[in-house]
């Protein structure tokens, strides 16, 4: 089964939605805020096999009760069981490409059934089947949205581990008349009953989760197999539960029993589930989130994926494919595909397309000094630049503006902070006209010569002691120095206020001192400040001394920065 469009109006934190996920495996990322989760939920309530399902009127937009809940969520590649005249034939729709749907099917289009929920002010969900020729359609019945195939897995994957009513275990099972006879004798005479209890069915189901679970990169201590649950007091199926040897599984780490969930609703649907995993990084670690997240990008038979994330590694493991940005405000909700152009992007900024703003810095010097900076803003706007959902990202270089074009076209707030001792390939009437905030030092100066000027003197001199923190020698630095046309400190040691006392030209060693701290390829050595470290070492120095050059462009450029970042 495949979700080919959901629509969504008046629920939770979305106004509205249009979304055709056509995508066999599709991860929804975005900033904390933007209704990922409500998503899958809206998914999942549409196609919920039970009836057995509560509302609040928090589940309704802005707690407003007076206009009701509706999602509609249209399926395809359906079994043919459902196709049947005697089941939903009457009732498909033709489904030809993402944003074309024809209400009368032709006998080319896929057929498409929409099951539609309507929540109103009672708080009492209607499940319908939906057309446009009969938006009143009929009950979608419990057992008709069971067919469709919906599963989730959550944070709890534990309870998917019991042979439990809804769960995945006892979706995948057929009735074993020994596993009941063996429950009720385990209640009189306690787990080794069971333990010794045929068990036919459920044992193969066990052994085939088990290779399942594998291939997924989950591991076991040995054979799985069911066996009683020694926290179940009660008679019913619940009390059998998978084992690990004596132990239950679902006593494993979270990452075990979420992997072990994903294998048990993928084999207890044998035509495809529509899999529904929200923050699929959760319990796993690096290795094993990259493997699960191949598996699921490329297995073909385990029907539709589709998940949440809010870690860097699952985007930059599933590249721009499957990926899909959420945005939101007070009208509406988008859900947005990444052109595969912006591939390289992806791959360079993850954690940014997690973030609502982006800063792209030119270099890591840059990056180090705003994270400093966080520090100064956090006091002046009593927040942080998280609370704000900013991210820093690394432009690298002459990148920098394509990537914060790249981000901008994806919907995200985008500044720019940026060296002026090079020319941008867009003019700035072109970069504001996208929309993009740009920062740089007044005249053609990087961020090297903004520091070293604009400073006072005890600031370059602590500019100067953490370059020699990090030199071979002074000499390596006098020597620097020299090489780009600044004055011979050879007499002077890096005494700055010495060498000034001495007769040196104040402005000719500021000018010199820039010009070795950056990349010269007249100086021997490495340049000063290009390590996120040292730039946030920096930009320490810079808030230490901002009350002594407040007016500077310096201050000027940081604190507009500042003022982006908290909305101003």
């Amino acid at each position: 089964m495949r979700v080919r469009r959901l629509e969504i109006a008046h629920f939770r934190g979305i106004a509205s939605l249009d979304w055709w996920p056509a995508a066999e495996c599709a991860c929804l990322i975005g900033n904390g805020d933007a209704g990922k989760t409500s998503i899958l939920d809206a998914i999942e309530l549409a196609l919920h096999p039970h009836w057995g399902v509560t509302f609040s009127d928090a589940d309704f937009l802005a707690c407003d009760t007076a206009s009701p809940i509706v999602i509609r969520v249209t399926v395809g590649a359906l079994p043919d069981a459902l196709i049947a005249e005697d089941r939903l034939g009457h009732f498909l729709r033709g489904f030809v490409s993402p944003g074309n749907l024809n209400d009368e099917p032709a006998d080319t289009d896929e057929p498409v059934v929409t099951v539609q929920l309507t929540v109103d002010a009672t708080l009492e969900p209607r499940w319908t089947v939906y057309t446009d020729r009969r938006p009143d359609g009929p009950p979608a019945s419990a057992r008709d949205r069971e067919a469709l195939g919906m599963v989730r897995v959550g944070t709890d994957a534990a309870r998917h581990l019991r042979w439990a009513r809804g769960s995945a275990l006892a979706r995948g099972t057929a009735r074993d008349q020994g596993a009941s006879a063996a429950l009720v004798h385990a209640h009189r005479i306690a787990r080794d009953s069971v333990a010794n209890a045929p068990l036919t069915e459920l044992k193969r189901v066990a052994s085939n989760l088990q290779d399942r679970a594998v291939q997924l990169g989950a591991g076991y201590a040995s054979q799985l197999s069911p066996a009683l649950d020694p926290s179940w007091s009660v008679a019913g199926p619940g009390p059998l539960s998978l084992h690990d040897g004596p132990v239950p599984v679902r006593c494993a780490g979270d990452g075990t029993q979420r992997l072990t969930a994903i294998a048990a609703q993928q084999l207890a649907i044998p035509d495809g589930a529509i899999v529904l995993i929200d923050e699929v990084e959760v319990g796993l670690e690096p290795h094993r989130l990259r493997h699960l997240l191949r598996t699921l990008r490329d297995g073909s038979e385990s029907g539709q994926v589709v998940m949440t994330t809010h870690s860097s590694v699952s985007v930059e493991e599933l590249g721009s494919e499957p990926l899909f940005v959420v945005m939101r405000d007070a009208q509406q909700t988008s859900v947005a595909a990444i052109p595969p152009s912006l591939q390289p992007h992806v791959r360079a900024m993850p954690e940014a397309l997690l973030a609502r703003s982006v800063v792209v810095c030119e270099g890591k010097t840059e990056v180090g000094l705003l994270r400093a900076f966080d520090r100064v803003w956090t006091v002046a706007h009593n927040a942080p630049m998280a609370h704000s959902g900013v991210v820093l990202t690394l432009g690298n270089g002459d990148e920098s503006l394509s990537r914060a074009m790249a981000m901008r076209s994806l919907g995200y707030r985008v500044a720019l902070l940026v060296d002026a001792d090079k020319a941008l390939v867009k003019s700035d009437h072109e970069i504001a006209t996208a929309g993009i905030a740009l920062f740089r030092w007044e005249g053609q100066r990087a961020t090297e010569d903004a520091a070293f000027a604009d400073l006072p003197l005890a600031g370059v001199q602590a500019l100067v002691d953490l370059a020699r923190g990090e030199a071979d020698s002074d000499g390596a630095l006098i020597g620097q120095l020299t090489a780009v046309g600044g004055p011979n400190l050879s007499a002077y040691g890096l005494d700055i206020a010495g060498a000034l006392a001495r007769g040196v030209d104040e402005s000719e060693l500021r000018r010199g001192l820039a010009l070795a701290a950056k990349k010269n390829k007249r100086a021997s050595g490495r340049s000063w400040f290009k390590r996120i470290d040292l730039g946030e070492r920096l930009g320490e120095i810079v808030a230490d001394q901002r009350p002594e050059c407040q007016t500077s462009d310096l201050i000027r450029v940081l604190d507009g920065i500042g003022a982006w970042v908290h909305g101003s």
